[in-house]
């Protein structure tokens, strides 16, 4: 059960499980757990539903600005849901820990990512090149043109070596010839994966600080 106080600092608010009415899950298992000597951990995973009211304003921007169906980590708005959402579980209920879960990649990661999904990966849609990550990339002096221009010309190498267009130095060469003409590339999946620790590490400490 969400507990409005500690979502005052963001616009995603009520967002208690409609497939579970009004039944309070841990509510109703942590007295039976304890009464056996099983532990509690609250789990959740970096994993959003589209008709969550507001996700939108949340949502990752891919290349070409169009919203993904992710949410991002230098986003305010979600980075503290999720600081709400970890003091709600950690205030409102006898648990004994929160264990919370991310399985993506970054912007490179995803572009020449060829084991999940490899022939649905359109290039041109990974992610995230919102305001909130440009802006952190500028604070880390990373020229975001640079960034994007670098982006499109990999994903125009990886478009043609979809489509059997074998490069006259190899593939493996003229990826490194792009990467060592944008630096920018790597310098924005290094930031992108420092968000997801950072994240990490604000849960962690904001947890440990309440119990």
């Amino acid at each position: 059960t969400p507990h409005a106080q500690y979502y005052k600092n963001t616009i995603i608010k009520d967002v208690k499980a409609p497939d579970h009415g009004n039944l309070d899950i841990l509510e109703e298992v942590i007295p039976k757990a304890k009464k056996h000597g099983v532990k509690v951990y609250t789990w959740s995973e970096d994993v959003w539903r589209t008709d969550v009211a507001n996700v939108d304003k949340i949502q990752e921007r891919d290349l070409y600005g169009r919203n993904a169906r992710t949410v991002c980590f230098n986003n305010p708005d979600h980075h503290n849901f999720l600081l709400g959402l970890m003091e709600d579980f950690t205030r409102s209920y006898d648990i004994d820990g929160i264990m919370w879960g991310s399985e993506r990649y970054g912007a490179f990661g995803n572009m020449v990512e060829s084991v999940h999904n490899r022939n649905g990966n359109d290039p041109s849609r990974v992610t995230c090149f919102c305001q909130f990550c440009q802006a952190k990339a500028k604070r880390r002096d990373i020229n975001v043109d640079r960034a994007l221009e670098g982006f499109k010309t990999l994903e125009a190498w990886v478009r043609s070596c979809r489509g059997g267009q074998r490069p006259t130095d190899g593939y493996y060469v003229t990826l490194w010839r792009i990467l060592f003409r944008y630096p920018e590339i790597l310098a924005w999946e290094t930031m992108w994966n420092d968000s997801v620790h950072e994240t990490y590490d604000a849960i962690y400490k904001l947890v440990k600080s309440i119990k």
